[in-house]
């Protein structure tokens, strides 16, 4: 670790792709390097395979294509089987020579796509790039969605109509996939009307909606139309919330200047939404609000600032069912200096800073703040932390009490009842160490990081920790070993096993993300060597290393099926799929 201050905030003009008019950002995570340790035990499996890495390219500039010639071009895709590698079945998705919008890292926000995403394991939904344009500070890429299934190769293309990201600043990525319903959800137009579609994924629509598509919740199985409707997808229930628009800048129809800059803000049961300035709706209850500007309270009465500003913002986060926690923006509304909160039963506006006791350094737009899994804990740290006397906030977000420890960074446990708290040395030779505790946090109880204990084979198989789910699994590569860690919590104990890897699998570069990942079931970890060939392993036994692809030049967007059965990758214009565990 080279440094111990993190960079809080950030705006990053970065690139903004769009799915026929959506757009979609991007950014690159960085990581720390663990550090080496002996190995206790080795296990060496038998493998093939000469490597060596190939040099990188920069992408060039994509050609655009005329939007009327799209959908014909796109009939030129089409799945192709190519020679077997090491006895598996290697197919690749071909014909597009502009490629798929790759090799990105996706934060997930609602105009975000990847190059490709599995929706079962027959389809893919494909994001090729039809085009390309820059300028001084990002660069946009113009896709369009197009199904295809790679058992038969048929192909079809989603609708995408949504009038309001022609235009927007925060245009709506669609198609979207939810998993639980198995259906696309999409924007289509029909007799000259706006509504929401729902499609299986060879292209039977399902149901249709009519009203036009202001947001999808996160899960995909409920939407938000114009009309101030809500939609759950799985029952068909709607409610509208009814809200007076009077004044508040909307249009007849109900949708207006706000809601074609801001989206929702759904609750963690998708069955509120709250949005700036400002309305509220609750789908369980039918109850529904609306607050005008002049009539916006803080702490019980009017809010009045020196500088003119109010309470705003185009974005935020529910802390708990009745509180939302608004979030600063660059474009639209002005740095208030402190986190506002929103009590949607007092209906009205505090300051997180004096609910819960915290300083001004952490009580900004600057300071970090992350949510535990469960959502009961938040902590926070300051937009610049001290390498003196670091200190992070816990904050209950049932009763708001804070809690402050001297540390210099908290991770969360998965399952949300530990976080880690790390604290770093600088050394004499200008590196740091890490010392790390473990945070039980139900009753506040700290305790050590226990000393790491080596494991034979036989004790990891016994172990069989990924179905414990009171385990942290870490899994590495170091030097040309495969490292896995099991922290367990209740006995707190470290436990690692690792396994010599043949010395075919080259290691020489393998400080990206994801080099090493599970399969869906489990049961399987892929890794990725330095030539960017893919090799994968059972798992918890950690055997039959296997190389099931060739080197690449770039391979980028590296994903299982939902089966667990393929692997797919992009490398250069084509996506690849390899089925990897029947053979010929």
């Amino acid at each position: 670790m080279k440094t111990v201050y993190r960079t809080i905030y950030y705006f990053v003009y970065c690139a903004l792709l769009v799915a026929c008019n959506q757009t979609i950002n991007a950014s690159t995570p960085t990581l720390k390097p663990s550090p080496t340790q002996t190995p206790s035990s080795t296990m060496i499996p038998t493998v093939t395979a000469t490597v060596t890495r190939a040099p990188y390219r920069e992408p060039t500039l994509i050609p655009t294509i005329e939007p009327e010639k799209i959908p014909t071009l796109l009939n030129n895709l089409s799945i192709e089987t190519l020679n077997t590698f090491n006895g598996h079945n290697l197919q690749h998705i071909t014909g597009w020579d502009n490629g798929f919008n790759g090799g990105m890292w996706h934060r997930g926000s609602r105009n975000s796509q990847q190059g490709y995403k599995w929706l079962d394991s027959s389809h893919i939904l494909l994001f090729p790039a039809t085009g390309e344009t820059t300028s001084p500070n990002w660069n946009t890429i113009n896709v369009c969605p197009v199904v295809i299934n790679i058992d038969s190769g048929k192909i079809w293309l989603p609708p995408i109509d949504r009038s309001l990201n022609e235009g927007r600043w925060f245009s709506l990525a669609i198609p979207r996939w939810s998993s639980e319903l198995e259906l696309l959800v999409t924007g289509e137009t029909l007799d000259r009307k706006e509504g929401v579609s729902t499609f299986t994924p060879d292209g039977k629509r399902v149901t249709h909606y009519e009203g036009e598509l202001i947001d999808i919740s996160p899960s995909a199985e409920r939407v938000f139309i114009s009309g101030n409707t809500w939609i759950d997808l799985r029952s068909g229930k709607k409610v509208d919330f009814g809200w007076n628009t009077n004044g508040l800048g909307w249009d007849a129809d109900g949708v207006g200047s706000n809601t074609k800059r801001f989206f929702p803000i759904w609750s963690r049961d998708e069955t509120q939404i709250y949005f700036c300035c400002y309305y509220y709706g609750n789908a369980k209850t039918g109850e529904s609000y609306t607050i005008t500007n002049g009539d916006a309270i803080f702490d019980g009465g009017p809010f009045v600032d020196e500088y003119r500003r109010s309470l705003g913002h185009a974005y935020g986060v529910w802390l708990n069912d009745h509180i939302v926690m608004g979030r600063s923006d660059v474009w639209f509304f002005s740095d208030l200096g402190f986190i506002m909160i929103f009590d949607v039963v007092e209906r009205t506006y505090h300051n997180l800073g004096v609910v819960a006791n915290l300083p001004d350094a952490f009580n900004n737009s600057y300071s970090y703040k992350s949510i535990s899994p469960n959502g009961d804990y938040m902590y926070v740290t300051p937009g610049a932390q001290s390498s003196i006397d670091p200190q992070v906030y816990l904050v209950n977000l049932k009763t708001f009490e804070s809690q402050l420890y001297h540390v210099s960074d908290m991770s969360w446990m998965a399952n949300g009842k530990y976080a880690l708290l790390h604290t770093y040395h600088q050394l004499t030779n200008g590196e740091y160490s890490v010392e790390t505790q473990v945070l039980t946090l139900s009753d506040k109880t700290l305790r050590a990081f226990p000393a790491t204990s080596n494991l034979s084979r036989s004790d990891w198989l016994a172990s069989d920790w990924h179905l414990n789910k009171d385990v942290h699994l870490s899994i590495s590569i170091e030097n040309q070993y495969l490292v896995v860690q099991a922290l367990t919590f209740q006995p707190l104990i470290n436990q690692r096993y690792e396994v010599l890897l043949s010395s075919d699998f080259n290691t020489s570069y393998q400080t990206y993300p994801r080099a090493v990942f599970m399969s869906p079931q489990n049961d399987r970890i892929a890794l990725i060597a330095a030539d960017d060939s893919i090799w994968i392993m059972d798992y918890p036994a950690l055997e039959n290393l296997e190389q099931v692809t060739p080197p690449q030049e770039n391979a980028k967007d590296i994903f299982w099926s939902p089966d667990g059965r393929y692997l797919s990758y992009i490398d250069g214009t084509d996506i690849y799929i390899v089925d990897t565990i029947d053979t010929p």
